[in-house]
């Protein structure tokens, strides 16, 4: 099955390779493109978009449908800028300047050689999507960015920034640009690896004091400390409630550009205003909504069956600042706050390395956010954890998913905790906290609307195991109640 890659993807970025020979492979993945092209709505499409190495592009524009095999421009002339955008970057268009008319030499579906004298909307498609072939966005090429959705009403000013440079920044190359990175648990991980491996230099990482953890409560320290440890990146661990004299500290390292992930505070105003670039956070959110500490399970609690990750400048508030790039993915049914953990986590880290990259450039989008459709991501205390009965069972599944698989939701049988690590609803009815029956796919508990099947519990000190096998161990049957 071929997903349309979005910004992030490193697949955009790799240069696809020849057709060697166009023979009843490279005709179904010319099949599947135009298929995928149509459902999406757009005028062309390449390979990498779909995750294929090879160097396809199918376009239709003005009702004219072409499927082209190694296509390359021969002859150009003139340049215009305008307007256009790309399935692998919704919702955001630039300013692109492209040649006015070009002439593309390929393969056609049956391998024949075919020439094609393009302008206007074609000649632009054509450019657009062999840039595509060789891992080029039109990021890289805009003079400036809109959004379709941006908030600001017809006939008023612009939003005021929020976050990041004043003004216009002049480009800074890949290899003078200097990165602090600030980030703590897992999360941040794979951002910092990428940018590590994509040769930016990170002159120093930023992360929070050692903390005790686990069950023998010893002093551990933070993951991306661990991490750039080993690397012999030069670490900031400020202490006390707030960021002390970290802009100071900072200065010596002289940034182009902080990011952060993760890193758990609000930055001052001094470590604000340092970077000539800016700051930009990577979230686990859809931006405005779910903005806060927990984004993750909160989607997953209020039922949303789409999230993602954001990049966006930083401002004094909390997730308030400009919005650059976001990347979107659904919730599936199944999904636990730690598998949206890490598949967020995965998707981030690509997206704040275009975002860095945009950056870099001085040519950087901007969506500003509106308030009123923001939500807040409150973090989850350990109330939070105990399931209550009286709640309908779907909102009940979706916490015993959201708290997955640390801390976890739990109940109580006979005073004693059990947690809940995976359950489905499903209708019968009774009273809360009723077992209403113990059968080999689980044990059913009524809830304030329909039931809840336990799958996998975990007794207080103990493993985990089947509902059904701890239910004939410690003799649960129907008619006890859980939670009282």
């Amino acid at each position: 099955m071929f997903e349309l890659r979005q910004v992030g993807d490193r697949e955009l970025r790799r240069p696809a390779q020849p057709v060697r020979r166009v023979n009843r492979s490279v005709r179904a993945a010319l099949d599947i493109m135009t298929e995928a092209m149509a459902k999406a709505g757009g005028v062309g499409l390449a390979g990498p978009q779909l995750g294929m190495d090879r160097r396809l592009v199918v376009l239709e524009v003005n009702a004219e449908r072409l499927e082209l095999c190694n296509p390359e421009i021969v002859r150009a002339e003139g340049m215009a800028a305008d307007w256009e955008g790309c399935l692998s970057v919704p919702g955001l268009a630039g300013l692109v300047p492209r040649y006015e008319k070009v002439t593309v030499r390929a393969l056609d579906a049956r391998g024949r050689r075919t020439w094609i004298e393009a302008d206007g909307l074609l000649a632009r498609a054509l450019q657009h999507e062999i840039d595509h072939l060789d891992g080029i966005l039109f990021l890289d090429r805009a003079e400036s960015f809109r959004y379709g959705e941006d908030c600001t009403e017809e006939g008023q000013p612009p939003a005021p920034r929020r976050g990041g440079p004043a003004g216009p920044t002049l480009p800074v190359p890949r290899g003078r640009l200097r990165l602090v990175f600030m980030g703590t648990p897992a999360f941040a991980l794979p951002a910092l690896s990428m940018l590590i491996e994509g040769n930016y230099h990170v002159v120093a990482v930023v992360t929070q004091p050692d903390r005790p953890a686990g069950r023998g409560r010893h002093v551990t320290p933070p993951p991306v400390k661990a991490y750039a440890a080993g690397r012999g990146i030069p670490l900031l661990q400020p202490t006390g409630s707030g960021c002390g004299d970290l802009g100071r500290a900072l200065e010596g390292f002289a940034p182009d550009l902080v990011v952060t992930v993760a890193f758990g505070r609000l930055l001052p105003p001094e470590v604000l205003a340092l970077p000539p670039l800016g700051c930009v956070n990577l979230h686990a959110s859809l931006l405005p909504r779910h903005r806060g500490a927990a984004p993750i399970p909160w989607a997953i609690v209020e039922g949303d069956t789409l999230t993602g990750v954001s990049t966006f400048y930083m401002d004094e508030g909390l997730d308030t600042g400009d919005v650059v790039l976001r990347r979107a993915t659904p919730i599936r049914q199944d999904d636990t706050a730690g598998v949206l953990h890490d598949r967020l986590a995965l998707q981030g880290a690509g997206l704040l390395e275009e975002t860095v990259r945009l950056c870099a450039r001085g040519v950087v989008p901007r969506l500003p956010q509106c308030d009123a459709e923001a939500t807040v991501a409150r973090r989850l205390t350990p109330a939070d954890e105990k399931l209550c009965w009286e709640r309908p069972a779907t909102v009940l599944e979706r916490w015993v998913r959201a708290l997955a698989p640390s801390p976890g939701a739990y109940t109580t049988h006979r005073g004693r905790r059990l947690k809940v690590r995976r359950a489905r609803v499903a209708q019968r009815a009774g009273c809360p906290g009723e077992v209403l029956a113990v059968e080999p796919d689980g044990v059913t508990v009524a809830a304030g609307e329909g039931s809840l099947i336990l799958e996998e519990v975990q007794p207080e000190g103990g493993r985990a195991m089947a509902a059904v096998e701890y239910a004939r161990g410690r003799c649960l049957e129907p008619g006890e109640t859980l939670g009282g």
